[in-house]
């Protein structure tokens, strides 16, 4: 069910810069959850991929899942995107993946496990290697 734009109000946005396309502004826009019966939505936009906006309403259980939906949907459609996206001049987006919890919860715990222990030896690489500067 599209809702009614008029009637939503914005939540937030960023703009990117679609380098294929010259520079050219890309707008990835989310809407304030909006009740649906048990459900809520997220309308989401995205401007300037191509001739048309791209939209579509994100539904969750309730307005955070909705929004966490819409964020995820924004990043996934901007990374498969054939052009080049960047923000700030860089790829990385700063876009937040999910990880969908229908694998259950221990394999969440389980992906969370090996990216703590990615930062932790990123973090202590960095520490060793700006240390390592300090002694020269």
């Amino acid at each position: 069910m599209m809702s009614n734009k008029a009637a939503l109000k914005k939540f937030g946005s960023r703009t990117f810069s679609n380098i294929s396309k010259g520079g050219t502004e890309v707008v990835a826009t989310i809407y304030e959850p909006v009740a649906d019966g048990d459900n809520c939505y997220c309308r989401i936009e995205i401007d300037g991929l191509g001739d048309d906006i791209i939209a579509e309403d994100m539904y969750g259980a309730d307005s955070i899942q909705a929004i966490q939906l819409a964020i995820e949907k924004i990043r996934s459609t901007l990374y498969s995107h054939p052009d080049t996206v960047t923000w700030y001049g860089d790829r990385d987006l700063l876009i937040p993946r999910s990880v969908s919890h229908i694998y259950g919860f221990e394999f969440d715990m389980h992906l969370q496990k090996i990216i703590d222990a990615e930062i932790d030896a990123k973090t202590k690489s960095e520490v060793e290697r700006y240390a390592g500067k300090r002694s020269v």
